[in-house]
């Protein structure tokens, strides 16, 4: 772009878009107070958004989407006070966007999706009450919605999609009646999605997909929904058996149904798993090792007097018949089963390190009784992995053993002579 462009003291409008036009934006184009319409968007133009450019009080279109330019948003953009639309979507900026935009009071159109901006949304954007398109997504923003983007009555979209924002939506934005598209997805945002959304009786597109939403209300109020894609969250039946039936919903898959820890037990325990899920249709079959267990169709398992032939990976998958086509799981849970083992470590007379082990177990006995001692190392379906016979002739003695070829799990060491047996529990990394 030649800076001489920068004396055309009368220019009003200056289109070169959708060229191949590379080098930097001129800060001599700064000069151009007359100038209404910047055009300069599809290049190849690189370098930082010069901070000239607000001298431009007159702008009303700055459009320059769709190029490689870098650095951050001068805040001193937010003086063109004439400004109807700023595009700066598909660029490589970076930093956060300024607060200053918030004085924009002109603004209809503020695009800047597909950069590297970072830090919170600025509640100074719910100043902006002109603006009917707001697309801040594929950004890395964080932080809340602000609430005071409620105050933006005429937006009719809002697109905060790809980013990580948290938190919770707002409820303030059920006062955005005018809105036709709400785009939210892939963000971390959490827990209950207001009810106050269902005011938006306008929108037509809904995407929620790939947060945390844990309650979905009742949205069949919005008849003129066509997109409502809500997957990739932790809705239960209970959630979409109300919504259903409205157009465009796509639901499946949702995130696994958390489940218990990895559950240790003696032979002859009790196992007792239940994971409730909402829902009032819902059909239950319960897993161990991909297999269907015959039977387990509640959504509470119990095995009595467990054995070696009850260790391994469950699971409970859950249909309903009044959603089709989905299939909540729980999280994996794995359980383990000591066989023939009790686990006593008898007044610390077993000291084992590090926790958790790796390469070596050094084993530290204390006040243990002289004399030969089997040592065995056996896993939790009480297989010896390892086995030696040591001696103990003094009070504290200490012992290393290679276990650096043991495969990663618990395992249990056991020092047994005829005066009893001493165990601890150790877990190999």
């Amino acid at each position: 772009l030649p800076p001489e462009l920068g004396n055309l003291s009368n220019l009003i409008w200056l289109q070169v878009a959708l060229n191949e036009i590379t080098g930097n934006i001129p800060a001599e184009y700064g000069n151009l107070v007359n100038l209404e319409i910047l055009q300069i968007g599809y290049n190849q133009l690189t370098g930082s958004i010069p901070t000239e450019l607000a001298n431009l009080v007159n702008l009303r279109q700055f459009f320059a989407p769709n190029n490689q330019l870098s650095g951050i948003i001068p805040p001193e953009l937010g003086n063109m006070s004439n400004l109807l639309t700023m595009l700066l979507s598909n660029n490589q900026l970076t930093g956060s966007i300024p607060p200053e935009l918030g004085n924009l009071s002109s603004l209809v159109s503020l695009e800047l999706e597909i950069n590297q901006l970072t830090g919170s949304i600025p509640s100074e954007l719910g100043n902006l009450s002109n603006l009917m398109t707001m697309a801040l997504g594929m950004n890395q923003l964080s932080g809340s919605i602000p609430p005071e983007l409620g105050n933006l009555s005429i937006l009719h979209s809002l697109m905060l999609r790809n980013n990580q924002l948290t938190g919770t939506i707002p409820s303030e934005l059920g006062n955005l009646t005018n809105l036709t598209s709400l785009d939210l997805e892939f963000n971390l945002i959490t827990d209950t999605i207001p009810a106050e959304i269902s005011n938006l009786t306008n929108l037509q597109t809904l995407r929620l997909t790939y947060n945390n939403f844990s309650i979905l209300p009742d949205f069949t109020a919005l008849s003129n929904l066509y997109e409502f894609s809500i997957y990739l969250n932790n809705f239960t039946f209970e959630d979409i058996e109300p919504n259903v039936d409205i157009p465009g919903i796509m639901y499946d898959p949702q995130n696994q149904i958390p489940g218990p820890d990895p559950i240790t037990l003696d032979e002859g325990d009790e196992l007792n798993i239940a994971i409730p899920v909402g829902g009032t249709a819902n059909q239950y079959q319960w897993f161990k090792d991909e297999e269907e267990i015959v039977g387990a169709t509640t959504d509470n398992l119990v095995i009595e007097n467990v054995t070696a032939a009850d260790i391994g990976t469950y699971y409970l998958a859950i249909t309903s018949t009044l959603v089709p086509d989905l299939t909540l799981y729980s999280d994996a849970i794995i359980v383990d089963v000591l066989v023939g083992i009790k686990d006593e470590s008898l007044n610390n007379s077993l000291k084992i390190y590090p926790i958790p082990l790796t390469s070596q177990l050094n084993i530290v006995t204390e006040n243990l009784p002289a004399g030969k001692y089997d040592l065995r190392i056996v896993d939790l379906t009480g297989k010896t992995m390892y086995n030696e016979q040591l001696v103990i002739n003094i009070s504290v003695q200490e012992h290393k053993v290679d276990v650096n070829t043991l495969p990663a799990r618990i395992y249990m060491v056991i020092m047994q002579n005829e005066s009893g047996v001493f165990v601890q529990k150790v877990v190999k990394e």
